[in-house]
């Protein structure tokens, strides 16, 4: 049997976040709250972030008297050069161009270098223009150099696509998927669709073009023909360049949409909806995520109609606790919510197996992997 060794790590994580309880689901905040708890941790980050809600009394908060990443990226070297990163046996950074301070503290205190890969490190995807393009990619190549400094990689995200172009090693990848407080989801009210009609829900914070609301929009004009009583709720900030995909929905009586409701708000329209929908495009961008949205749907038994893409077709088995259907397509889509409509024993098993998530979905679960990966990195746990 593994033992922990006596003294507590010394970890220092840097970040450009800033937490509400609206975020107790992001890989960040859930970092933030176990590590805090288990660890002696400093947070390194920028000027005016609040982890109030998600760290440990006690815990230290260093913030750089100047704004945006630039700022921080400043005044951590500073730190740096005075010797300041000798104090930590692990620095943890998060998956963007911070991750130059984990090399920096690794050369000049000789600690570890973790890096959180939650999200894309270095986006290219939704990068607009040629200029910010170019740059993107040069900034890729620096840190395709720099990640081979780097002793351990969290990986939530499939290490198939965009990462690939780092070339990291297998055996630097802890693998492993986004996670939620299960419980907590899994206590919401949930509401009987045929209380409350047929509902559909779309959620995502801010929309892109990749996100299929074209897909959606297609296919609500059809199914408010065929079906006159179904509802459709987006929940949502929407761009500018994204309005253009929803404006035939605007106006229409049975369609609304909402810009931002917090997270118990968000949790009680969840409940009351018969069918949640992901309907992303199959692009790089979303097919190597595992989104967190589709687990709180799960974790509430919603029946979920989503992309076949390959991070979501690792969370839905076709026919078993959602349905898949092909990115894009409209009418396969107005097919598989149609079918749902019209099956309720179809829609009461997937409810029923949806909420049958397993302990790898719990939060707790996977941050434990996690501080065990630290300490045999740091040579905590032997």
């Amino acid at each position: 049997m593994s033992r922990i060794i006596s003294n507590r790590m010394k970890i220092l994580f840097i970040t450009s976040g800033s937490h509400t309880t609206n975020d107790r689901n992001l890989n960040h905040f859930q970092r933030v709250y176990f590590l805090s708890r288990s660890m002696e941790l400093t947070i390194l980050a920028r000027k005016g972030a609040d982890f109030s809600v998600s760290a440990a009394s006690g815990t230290q908060v260093i913030r750089s008297p100047w704004r945006g990443k630039a700022g921080l990226i400043a005044y951590a070297t500073l730190l740096f050069l005075s010797s300041r990163a000798r104090r930590y046996d692990i620095i943890v950074t998060e998956p963007s161009i911070l991750g130059f301070l984990g090399f920096l503290g690794k050369l000049l205190g000789g600690c570890r270098w973790v890096v959180d890969v939650w999200d894309v490190p270095i986006r290219c995807t939704i990068a607009p223009g040629r200029i910010v393009s170019l740059r993107c990619r040069l900034t890729r190549r620096v840190f395709q150099m720099l990640y081979r400094w780097a002793d351990l990689f969290i990986m939530s995200i499939l290490p198939d696509f965009e990462m690939r172009e780092f070339m990291i090693p297998r055996d630097r990848m802890l693998l492993l998927r986004n996670a939620i407080w299960l419980d907590v989801s899994q206590k919401a009210t949930m509401c009987s669709p045929q209380e409350n009609g047929f509902k559909l829900l779309c959620m995502r914070s801010v929309y892109t073009p990749q996100m299929g609301l074209d897909t959606l929009a297609e296919t609500m004009l059809i199914l408010r023909k065929q079906l006159p009583d179904i509802t459709l709720t987006v929940i949502g900030s929407l761009p500018p360049h994204v309005e253009s995909e929803v404006a035939p929905l605007r106006g229409i009586a049975t369609v609304r949409f909402l810009d931002f409701v917090e997270h118990s708000e968000l949790t009680r329209l969840i409940g009351e909806a018969s069918v949640c929908i992901v309907p992303f495009h199959d692009v790089p961008d979303l097919a190597q995520t595992y989104p967190v949205k589709i687990i709180e749907y799960l974790a509430q038994g919603k029946p979920v109609v989503a992309s076949n893409i390959a991070g979501i077709s690792r969370l839905l088995h076709d026919g078993e606790n959602g349905l898949l259907f092909k990115a894009g397509d409209p009418q396969d889509l107005v097919a598989k919510i149609a079918l749902l409509y019209e099956d309720a024993e179809l829609r009461t098993r997937l409810s029923e197996n949806a909420a049958r998530l397993d302990g790898d979905f719990d939060c707790r679960v996977k941050n434990r992997l996690i501080i065990e990966a630290l300490e045999r990195l740091a040579g905590k746990l032997t």
